[in-house]
């Protein structure tokens, strides 16, 4: 891989590689066991359905032999013969002594027995003695009868009458030593169906490696048992190793009561497939990942090492990052803002120069404006004027109030004592033509608000109410609380708001509310006002203020402010 300058670079690869490659392990090792129990449920299923299939051949193959033996049961010449047999109670066999019986019989077996798939040999007998057989014959008529009164027919015969049917686990023939194979045996009675009476039993063989033919399936790795009713293990084909991974499956039938069990080695060639074709395609997913990192931390990281040597760049000269415009949208986006940061810097960089230069001139003129005053108050002083050198002092403490930048925000009782003193030098500069009246309840004196909130609204009464009206002017101010609220309102009997004016005022209030920063500049120094008013104290901490405007008799104007007490300021 091509060799990584960046370490911003470096990182992201690092980062998001080894994240993705985490995250893919682990959803391959989840994907993987996923495949592994649906293979092994797969198995399982498919094993299943053999062993159910081996079963139903076990119940074919079981059927049919029981098929020819209630053939033969029921055949009418056959009960009707042994019928006769069994109320005779003569202890020779019949069929040694009557040959024409014999044959008639034999050829009636063998015809029944049938020629395609003929069972091993069927035998009828009974407890007097009474034995004929078709299939595989032997002619040694003393064994037979030896073996015949071994075999306690009578108990058979009782049996058959309350079962019906008797399937015999495979064993030695029970009829000749000759053959050393091992036979199933289904037994079923010969009787009259109108009748409880068992007058023989026929006996259907059939020779074990016929059924392990019918049952073997071919499959490597698999070994197949067959359990008779009483669980003893009859057949066993393809026996392999005991092994933790064998999987073992079993059905019971339940027409016979054998039950078939098969056994496979599950340790097969499928998990090694997977595993296989796992670690090479996580491999391939690893070096696709490493690829595709490398090529979207380039992608991103190449506008951004452009931009950072851009931005090395900027000085007080020059205060802007050009973007290219094939660069990434939001890396476009980043650069501009970033420029356009710039570009306010740059302005607030000379506003900060201008509010420097300003505040040094703020500091001096305060300074010589009090020298000024306190000449004109020593000169008045030694003409023995009381009056201007009270106007002074108003006027000093008027300028004092003003110019002070500690603190934005003052208690009620400063506020009005600055009104006050404005009110005083007023009323010393009009005399008789101007008188006011201010009432104040105590407990609004610790109350915080904006500085310059009461005596803007006193100064508009002479800049605009008084304006063009002859005097006498009059000004009175009520300071409460009512309704667990502070409020101020102010009356004059100059020429009052007109109705265009109200609304201005209410729109212009509006308006500043809704978006100061992008209107604050409207709001000039001079402009203490009522909108200036409202506006600070909304700006402050007071969100509910309210505010009305009163005419009364188009002469008297009375406005008035409210905002809610918080909490812990009466004390």
């Amino acid at each position: 891989m091509k060799k990584i300058k960046s370490r911003f670079l470096r990182q992201i690869v690092k980062s998001y590689s080894i994240m993705l490659i985490v995250i893919t392990f682990i959803f391959s090792i989840i994907l993987c066991w996923l495949i592994g129990i649906k293979i092994h449920n797969s198995t399982i299923e498919y094993q299943n359905e053999i062993t159910q299939k081996t079963s139903n051949q076990v119940d074919d193959f079981l059927n049919g032999m029981n098929d020819v033996a209630s053939r033969i049961a029921s055949d009418t010449n056959i009960v009707v013969l042994f019928s006769n047999l069994n109320n005779d109670h003569n202890m020779s066999n019949y069929f040694k002594d009557d040959i024409v019986k014999d044959i008639d019989i034999g050829s009636e077996l063998k015809t029944i027995n049938g020629e395609t798939n003929p069972v091993w040999r069927i035998s009828v007998y009974d407890k007097y003695g009474d034995y004929i057989s078709s299939g595989a014959i032997t002619e040694n008529n003393d064994e037979i009868e030896k073996k015949l009164n071994k075999l306690n027919v009578n108990d058979i015969m009782m049996n058959l009458k309350y079962s019906n049917k008797i399937i015999i686990s495979p064993e030695k023939d029970r009829w000749s030593d000759y053959f050393k194979s091992k036979y199933i045996s289904i037994l079923r009675p010969v009787m009259n169906k109108y009748g409880n009476d068992v007058y023989a039993v026929v006996e259907v063989q059939e020779d074990i490696s016929k059924l392990e033919s019918v049952v073997d399936s071919g499959i490597n790795n698999m070994e197949i048992c067959i359990y008779d009713n009483n669980n003893n293990l009859i057949i066993n084909q393809g026996k392999i190793p005991i092994n933790i991974n064998n999987l073992k499956t079993s059905y019971k039938s339940y027409n016979s009561g054998w039950k078939v069990e098969i056994i496979t080695n599950y340790q097969n060639n499928y998990i090694y497939e997977i595993i296989g074709i796992f670690a090479m395609s996580y491999i391939l997913v690893i070096v696709s990942i490493l690829g595709i990192s490398y090529l979207i931390a380039n992608r991103i990281t190449r506008p951004l090492q452009d931009l950072s040597s851009k931005v090395k760049k900027v000085s007080s000269i020059n205060l802007s990052v050009k973007t290219e415009d094939d660069d990434i949208d939001e890396i476009k986006d980043l650069g501009d803002a970033f420029s356009e940061v710039l570009i306010k810097m740059g302005d607030a960089v000379k506003e900060e120069k201008k509010a420097y230069f300003l505040a040094l001139q703020s500091q001096m003129n305060p300074h010589f404006i009090f020298n000024v005053l306190s000449v004109i108050s020593g000169s008045a002083m030694e003409i023995g004027s009381d009056k201007i050198i009270g106007m002074c002092q108003q006027l000093s403490d008027i300028l004092r109030y003003v110019a002070s930048y500690e603190s934005s925000i003052v208690t009620f009782k400063d506020e009005i004592e600055h009104t006050i003193n404005y009110l005083k030098l007023m009323e010393a500069r009009y005399e008789d033509c101007f008188k006011y009246e201010i009432n104040v309840n105590k407990k609004i004196n610790d109350i915080l608000i904006p500085k310059l909130i009461l005596q803007p609204l006193v100064e508009n009464c002479f800049k605009d109410a008084f304006h063009d009206i002859e005097p006498p002017w009059e000004i009175n101010i009520d300071i409460g609380i009512r309704d667990e609220c502070w409020y101020i309102k102010v009356s004059d009997n100059g020429i009052g708001f007109s109705e265009g004016q109200i609304e201005s005022i209410d729109e212009k209030i509006k308006r500043f509310s809704t978006s100061l920063e992008y209107n604050y500049k409207e709001l000039k120094i001079g402009g203490l006002g009522l909108v200036s008013t409202i506006i600070r104290l909304k700006l402050a901490f007071y969100k509910d203020i309210k505010y009305c405007i009163e005419r009364i008799e188009n002469r008297i104007t009375i406005i008035t402010i409210s905002g809610r007490i918080m909490e812990g300021e009466i004390r």
